[in-house]
């Protein structure tokens, strides 16, 4: 008789010997990232290579099917944030840097980047991801691969004369958006702050492109203002009419208060150099139906461009609004005799002249949709397959042509559709010579379709690059009583534990895998089975902090993507909100049980987006930024060591609380994981105003000890501490916070703390809530910024003048940390470790008895060159001793997870306790009917469902997303005693997983169970 195939194991992993070698990759490599670049290699056409940011670069040598790290790439650990790629001949030009790093202006509504300085020397502007410049690699003939090398980037794109050292955060090769590489031997790259050129295939030199006003053309008004372009945001560069290459700028005017999008041609070169002059003009001469011409009245925020690959003279040109919306799409007409007025004499000037092709389109036409996305989802291409077709993407996928309008051929809500394309789209890439097939780079996926967009499918196995955020994971053991049976999805999901992870990712809200640890042939047969690609959605909430519960541990809380919380109380299979604002309540929310007039201030206030912005995170958020792992909010659950065995019901009366950073304050949730036959969750403000606008909360840490004393960091460096948080009985407007503490920020030895600059991450040592680590972000320049400056610890954070000790002398220079956790060794006398999450890595210090002997070094190899953004400790397992009583007792875990920005989570048990028992073993049931789906997870076109029935009975099947939804459902089926299998196709299916519902009735059997099943293909 075949045994119930169990999908979820338990884990125990020691380790001993070096921590290095002891790390596991838990995934996603099912999901991708935010892939803005691909180019089919011209080569192979089967070859095509992917760019993401934070992930790096990427190759599948099967049409997208597969794909695989560019192993040189990664070897030389070559910048991972690329965001272009061109291909000319034997040379491949990488571009890194997501653009936007600067995210505060210098004057309000300006386009001029803020390079001030604070007295730290770090810059005030500065977050995102830097590049390195340029990247060349060369194709090797004999390998038939593409190969990179230590100096790949070692080029006029490093070293320019022009601007200081990339390195430095102040150059312009911080941020590549676009490379374009001629016939001709030239190339130009477009910048965050510039348009450069080079004459030399390995770019060895690079100079400044000469950008002027196009003085054949006179406005009415003359210019509208003077714009300054060599500080412009170049976006879009296109061998356009003629065989002259087009660019798109966004420029502000010389006085920096005002910008606006522009486009600029090619017009010859400057007398006596080879330098490339372009001339710009802020607007469209458009052509009206009588033949006469006028000037566009309309003001572009920013233009794209898209050239058909059949004839460079047909090309379109599409504006984007204030509002991040499109205005609509003008095909260019030629230059054409333009009559005009000039002081009482009529000019004939030649000038590009357009005509509205494709006009906005009705009600509800959003195609970009980008106020809270970012600038670079701005997709126009002319279709291969006739140059009257265009596609315009971003946030939603549109064709238009002259005969239908604008339709929308693909949706972003349903991933089972073969219409789904998800949103955000950044770049399209066509097969060179197969009209039907091309690439698209998303935020979620990469997607291929091979029928010119009629119907799509998601590619990226293998793809790594998940841009992770955050990470949390719980680990329950099963072991129900045998009367019980299993009666609904949440009771019978598993049949012997669940060991999830989840992550909490920059573009892909929520993931959750219960799969992590399965590559462990010890563990699982199926050696081949690659477990990181057992991740799916649990819930579309972008940036989310993550967080899981061990008095309650089926049960999570998550960021919600309006900064509010929402939870989950059966493993992440559904999510609530559990308060206000969410659930689309005003922008402030009375609760609590507080009594106020509707000017107090007692509101549970949450960020307001304005055009303007109003500071770091607001500016951040307008362009699609997030700081990483920047932490509103914590789950504080304090249980003594003597009552983990005494089970749920001693466990659950323990106080557990949510402290959550509003706008301004900072507030008590009690309760916030309870049942419907609990206490409410019950909501206090805890303190006034503690920040106010430019500034935001950044980090929060609570003691860990039965003090909950509660420590909060903003961007500006100020840091709080609200003694006994627990205690407290709630504020208003006119009471006084006397127990919100100010903590005076003194060093040793005499080096002030970054007072001004960002606090990343606050960490509490678990055996010892007096000390603390904090921790700062932020780029600076090379002659001020000192490592010191990154990273402090103190022995007294309790005191209200402790004293604090840099500790960051062995750390690399210049380098933002983005989170720190303290970690205690069970098997080394409760030694504890203090990891760092770096833009550069995970640093490890294994001795912090001495701070001034602190030395850190780094682990994990793989991630050596990626951000990490967040450190979560498992600190418990669960061992449930009833399924549908929820009854369980806990014992010590201390699993350790790491999150990434690009290469998504790693885990290890070094510091994991000793079991105290032998994993629970999953119960015979009565009446018990053995089923097996396989193969699971299933690379194939199909499943099946075996089962060894004692006597005739009926069967049903269903087949349930995990968002609820069925996806088919079988009538009852009979079948004979015996062993016998029914298969199901899996062919129109997305990969991910999904809940199989088996329900057998027989004489004397009533079933009714689900397993998970992993569609992999």
């Amino acid at each position: 008789m075949n045994k119930i195939y169990a999908i979820y194991l338990s884990i125990f992993l020691l380790f001993s010997g070096e921590l290095l070698a002891q790390w596991k990759f838990a995934g996603p490599d099912n999901i991708g990232s935010k892939t803005r670049a691909i180019v089919v290699d011209p080569h192979n056409p089967n070859r095509v290579i992917a760019g993401s940011v934070g992930g790096g670069l990427w190759v599948s040598e099967d049409q997208g099917s597969s794909w695989a790290q560019v192993a040189t790439y990664f070897s030389e650990k070559c910048n991972p944030n690329v965001t272009c790629i061109s291909i000319r001949g034997d040379k491949m030009y990488v571009g890194t840097g997501e653009t936007g790093l600067v995210t505060t202006y210098k004057n309000a509504g300006s386009l001029e980047y803020d390079m001030t300085t604070d007295s730290s020397g770090y810059y005030l502007g500065y977050i995102g991801n830097p590049g390195n410049g340029v990247y060349v690699g060369n194709y090797n003939t004999a390998t038939g691969q593409w190969e990179f090398n230590a100096n790949s980037n070692v080029n006029g794109t490093t070293t320019a004369p022009f601007g200081t050292n990339t390195m430095e955060y102040s150059g312009p090769f911080i941020s590549v958006h676009k490379i374009l590489t001629l016939a001709n031997g030239r190339t130009y790259i477009a910048t965050h702050k510039g348009l450069y050129y080079s004459d030399d295939a390995d770019l060895t030199t690079v100079d400044t492109v000469a950008v002027q006003l196009d003085t054949t053309i006179v406005y009415k008004n003359v210019f509208p203002f003077v714009p300054t372009f060599v500080k412009g945001r170049y976006m879009d560069l296109e061998v356009g009419p003629n065989g002259k290459v087009m660019t798109c700028i966004t420029v502000n005017d010389q006085a920096g208060s005002r910008g606006a999008g522009w486009m600029a041609r090619e017009v010859g070169v400057e007398p006596g150099t080879n330098r490339p002059v372009f001339a710009a003009a802020d607007s469209l001469i458009l052509q009206n139906i009588d033949g006469s011409y006028q000037k566009s009245k309309l003001s572009f925020v920013r233009t794209e461009l898209a050239v058909s690959r059949n004839d460079n003279n047909v090309m379109y040109v599409a504006g984007m609004n204030n509002l991040g919306e499109v205005y609509g799409v003008w095909r260019y007409l030629g230059e054409q005799p333009v009559e005009r007025q000039l002081n009482g004499q009529t000019i004939n000037s030649l000038v590009p002249v357009y005509k509205t092709y494709a006009p906005q389109g009705s009600t509800g036409f959003t195609p970009l949709a980008l106020k809270e996305k970012n600038y670079h989802s701005f997709v126009l291409e002319v279709m291969p397959t006739g140059d009257e077709n265009i596609i315009l993407a971003g946030n939603a996928w549109y064709n238009y042509s002259q005969s239908n309008g604008w339709i929308s051929t693909a949706q972003a809500s349903n991933p089972n559709s073969t219409k789904f394309v998800p949103n955000t789209v950044y770049t399209v890439a066509f097969h060179p010579t197969n009209d039907s097939i091309f690439y698209i780079g998303t935020d979620k996926q990469i997607v291929r379709t091979l029928d010119g967009g009629q119907t799509f499918s998601q590619k990226s196995k293998g793809y790594e690059a998940s841009t992770c955020a955050s990470v949390a994971s719980m680990n329950v053991s099963y072991n129900a009583d045998t009367s019980i049976h299993y009666t609904s999805v949440q009771d019978s999901l598993i049949n012997s534990s669940v060991n999830e992870v989840f992550a909490g990712t920059s573009t892909n809200g929520v993931q959750v895998n219960g799969f992590y640890y399965m590559d462990d042939p010890n563990v699982y047969s199926q050696t081949n089975y690659l477990a990181h690609q057992g991740f799916g959605r649990a819930t579309a909430n972008n940036y989310s902090d993550i967080q899981v519960s061990y008095l309650y541990p089926y049960a999570a809380i998550a960021q919600h993507s309006d900064h509010g919380l929402i939870r989950s109380q059966n493993y992440g299979e559904s999510w609530e909100t559990f308060y206000g604002f969410p659930a689309g309540f005003p922008d402030t929310v009375k609760l609590g049980g507080i009594t106020a007039s509707s000017t107090d201030s007692v509101y549970i206030d949450r960020l307001k987006r304005t055009s303007a912005g109003s500071g770091l995170a607001d500016a951040a958020t307008s362009f699609g930024f997030y700081v990483p792992n920047q932490a509103k909010w914590v789950l504080d659950e304090v249980i003594p060591d003597n009552v983990l065995a005494q089970g749920d019901s001693v466990l659950q009366s323990l106080k557990n609380y949510t402290f959550f950073c509003s706008g301004k304050y900072l507030w008590q949730v009690e309760h916030p994981l309870g049942d419907v036959s609990g206490p409410a969750p019950t909501w206090t403000r805890l303190t006034n105003t503690l920040v106010s606008v430019p500034n935001g909360f950044t980090a929060i840490a609570v003691s860990g000890d039965t003090t909950h004393n509660v420590y909060v960091g903003t961007s500006n460096g100020s840091l709080w501490r609200i003694k006994r948080a627990h205690d407290r009985k709630g504020i208003n407007a006119k009471t006084t916070d006397a127990n919100t503490t100010t903590i005076a920020i003194h060093s040793k030895p005499n080096i002030a703390l970054n007072k001004g600059r960002s606090i990343s991450a606050i960490a509490i040592n678990p055996n010892n809530p007096k000390q603390a680590v904090i921790t700062y972000g932020g780029y600076g320049k090379r002659e001020s910024i000192s490592k010191d400056k990154l990273i402090f610890i103190t022995n007294d954070i309790t005191s209200n003048s402790p004293i604090f000790t840099p500790i960051g002398a062995s750390l690399p220079e210049k380098m933002p940390i983005y989170c720190a956790q303290f970690v205690s060794d069970p098997n080394n006398n409760n030694n504890v470790v203090l990891m760092i999450g770096t833009e550069k890595g995970l640093y490890v210090a294994n001795d912090i008895s001495t701070p001034q002997n602190i030395n850190f070094v780094q682990q994990l190899p793989e991630v050596a060159n990626v951000p990490v953004t967040d450190i979560f400790v498992r600190k418990y397992r669960a061992n449930m001793t009833n399924v549908l009583k929820k009854k369980f007792y806990l014992e010590k875990d201390n699993t350790v997870f790491v999150a990434t920005n690009g290469k998504g989570i790693y885990y290890t048990a070094a510091y994991a306790a000793p079991r105290l028992v032998n994993p629970p073993v999953s119960p015979t049931l009565p009446n018990a009917v053995d089923v097996r789906v396989y193969p699971n997870p299933t690379t194939q076109k199909q499943f099946s469902v075996s089962v060894d029935l004692p006597e005739n009975a009926d069967i049903e099947v269903r087949l349930i997303s995990v968002d609820g939804k069925e996806m088919f459902h079988t009538a009852p089926i009979s079948l004979n005693a015996g062993e016998e299998k029914i298969t199901f196709p899996t062919d129109r299916l997305a990969v991910g997983i999904y809940y199989v519902n088996v329900s057998i009735k027989g004489a004397t059997i009533n079933e009714n169970k689900s397993y998970k099943l992993m569609i992999a293909k």
